[in-house]
């Protein structure tokens, strides 16, 4: 309380007392009342960075006394289970993290309890399958409660709409927990592509993607998950899931096998196994690019693993390529790499960003040797008067292991001891971020690249930092260049795309003929930049919007929901008759809407932008009028304030400061 009042409070009380000291003319008053309140907020500052920290390892650590959880303690507001607003942890459990979205959930409830040795950082212990089971029945008896609630996996939800004002908060960041049950035989049987099933990897609803993609210390085999390693698996999963593997081995969702998750459809809950093949295939369905949040709490994903790189028999160690290649941003560069990125070989998912007023950056990571990027370079199509020269290419690849070339790409510290990772991404700082995105089903025409290479020189030009910044990313996704004829023998330096070759209706994710995902990502770091953020926020959406006349089809991707766009269409409407032999656009979100009414009737689990938002009321919780436009972010409105307080603060601080320095000076 001292902290949250008094200290911003203190430079106003301040200048009010230089003024009264002014009259008075005693400079000793001024000069021993700038001291005191100085040191008084620095030691409180740093008094409540100590406490907070306290607090949250005390809270834990009487949480994991009480280990496993006690399913009655579900609806008990006194539970030592429940961060309520009374609790010192409330305000820091509450957040998403993105610091533009902040809400006040009723509470925050944790089905199972931490281990003590992670909060203290001794080594990493995962979630025993005691306390997993009974997480699982505590959140039966959280449904019975009959309170709305939301679901929070990882927190890097685009919007923030894990976290809804009135709903309680469901936190399964505690499923946290990795296991495999691999084939040796088919792992090392010489074949050496995304279709084959090489066994199953069980990875807990609340780990995060870093520790999911290198289970039990696996270095040869890897989930297909995206660039950060401290997204949470579900979120993830649930939205379809892409990243550097994904031409290669499909989406996230893509390979799961089953998971475990308690529907919402009765009063008492039910704990289910949902397979593509069981009762629950239409929830199977749903749950590989229909969202999270939407249909059950999901507690365990199965996975089919990629077979990352292959064993040479006459090493110890497996390796594949790194792409690195900076080129000169040209118009000419970026139409040439969206034609090169489909043909080249499947084995590779190159991504292209729009880095700086000068350069481009392409990345990946190739799953072969370099006698196979050989071949597939040529097969390309470039050539020394490309943009991209086979020169280029031949001459920007290392082969290294393949953990190591995804810390390379990604900053990442995929270390077989996942201890280290986990502490590294845990405490991540919350960020002024938000992206949006725009399938292309086909390449962007060159008016519009002119745009992205214009805009990201004057971002660098009127924003000089690497931690506050815009950039534009091309993800290739499409293209499956070594397809064959009528038999199914795929040749070896391209096996099939296990993106582009997956039936549309085969999943809840839609846009399977897109061809790139483009991305605008807008980052400010600094802890008191909402100004700044909400300036460079303004900014990428003006790009957007001056992009999207450009782009046939409109369709985003649902992991990037957007409060800005209308609900539903863009992800699961827009762009679907691009895909062939589809005809009815309204196919996806019909049975989403279905599935959502089989399996959460009554809206019992629930966000502002989930499935079935179709109403006035629902469409205001989401930042939305009635006809779908953007209602005004109340960021905005803060961020307006605190400018206008900064500026009066400052100029009284320095008319005192002024008078203050004369005083000082005589004395």
């Amino acid at each position: 309380v001292l902290n949250s009042a008094f200290c911003p409070l203190g430079p106003i009380l301040l200048v009010l007392l230089l003024q009264s000291t002014q009259r008075q003319h005693n400079s000793n008053r001024v000069m021993v009342t700038s001291v005191i309140f100085v040191f008084f907020c620095v030691l409180l500052s740093l008094r409540d960075r100590v406490f907070a920290q306290k607090c949250v390892n005390a809270t834990f650590r009487s949480i994991s006394g009480s280990s496993p959880a006690r399913p009655s303690e579900a609806c008990d507001a006194d539970s030592p289970f429940v961060v309520n607003k009374s609790s010192c942890m409330y305000f820091g459990q509450r957040l998403s993290l993105s610091r533009f979205y902040d809400a006040f959930p009723r509470d925050v409830f944790f089905p199972i309890a931490p281990n003590v040795e992670n909060l203290e950082g001794e080594e990493y212990v995962a979630a025993t399958r005691e306390q997993v089971d009974e997480g699982a029945r505590t959140i039966e008896s959280f449904l019975r409660c009959g309170q709305p609630f939301s679901v929070l996996g990882g927190g890097h939800g685009n919007a923030g709409a894990s976290v809804v004002m009135g709903r309680r908060l469901l936190n399964t960041q505690f499923f946290e927990y990795t296991s495999s049950d691999l084939d040796d035989d088919v792992l090392y049987n010489g074949v050496w592509d995304g279709q084959q099933d090489v066994g199953t990897v069980t990875v807990g609803a609340g780990t995060m993607s870093g520790l999911a993609m290198f289970t039990d210390g696996w270095t040869d085999v890897a989930l297909p998950v995206g660039q950060t390693p401290s997204v949470g698996i579900s979120g993830l999963t649930l939205g379809g899931g892409f990243g550097f593997l994904t031409r290669f081995g499909g989406l996230l969702c893509d390979r799961m096998k089953s998971l475990t998750a308690i529907v919402p459809s009765t009063p008492e809950g039910n704990i289910v196994t949902v397979t593509k093949d069981n009762e629950y295939a239409d929830l199977f369905w749903a749950s590989c690019g229909g969202g999270g949040g939407n249909f059950a709490v999901v507690t365990e994903f199965q996975f089919n693993p990629i077979q990352a790189c292959q064993w040479d028999d006459d090493t110890e160690t497996c390796t594949v390529l790194k792409l690195h290649l900076e080129l000169i941003a040209t118009v000419e560069t970026v139409m040439h790499y969206q034609e090169w990125s489909i043909k080249m070989s499947t084995r590779i998912t190159p991504n292209l960003i729009v880095k700086n007023a000068t350069h481009v950056l392409i990345e990946g990571i190739f799953l072969g040797d370099k006698s196979m990027w050989k071949i597939a370079v040529e097969m390309s199509g470039v050539s020394e008067s490309t943009p991209i020269t086979s020169t280029d290419l031949l001459g920007s690849v290392v082969e290294m292991t393949f953990p190591k070339a995804v810390d390379s790409l990604t900053d990442w510290n995929p270390k077989p001891d996942p201890s280290e990772m986990l502490e590294s991404f845990r405490g991540e700082e919350r960020t002024y971020w938000k992206y949006k995105s725009l399938f292309l089903f086909e390449p962007l025409p060159a008016e519009a690249i002119q745009i992205l290479v214009e805009e990201a020189m004057h971002f660098e030009k009127n924003y000089k930092s690497k931690k506050n910044k815009v950039v534009f990313e091309f993800q290739a996704l499409g293209g499956n260049p070594g397809k064959p004829g009528d038999d199914d023998n795929y040749p070896d330096w391209s096996p099939k795309n296990m993106f582009s070759s997956v039936s549309p209706k085969d999943t809840a994710f839609p846009h399977r003929g897109a061809l790139h995902c483009l991305t605008l990502k807008s980052e400010a770091f600094m802890l008191v930049s909402g100004g700044l953020a909400t300036r460079l926020l303004t900014q990428m959406e003006a790009v957007y919007d001056r992009i999207e006349p450009f782009v046939r089809g409109k369709a985003s991707y649902y992991n990037y929901v957007d409060p800005n766009l209308p609900l539903e269409t863009p992800y699961f409407q827009n762009g679907v008759e691009l895909n062939p032999g589809v005809e009815d656009r309204n196919y996806w979100i019909n049975r989403l809407r279905e599935t959502k009414s089989k399996y959460n009737p009554m809206d019992m689990l629930g966000n502002p932008l989930g499935i079935d938002m179709t109403s006035t009321e629902k469409s205001e919780a989401a930042g939305l009028d009635s006809s779908g436009a953007p209602i005004p972010s109340n960021y905005l409105a803060s961020s307006a304030f605190m400018v206008l307080l900064t500026g009066y603060l400052f100029f009284q601080t320095t008319h005192a400061s002024a008078i203050f320095l004369q005083h000082y000076v005589r004395w």
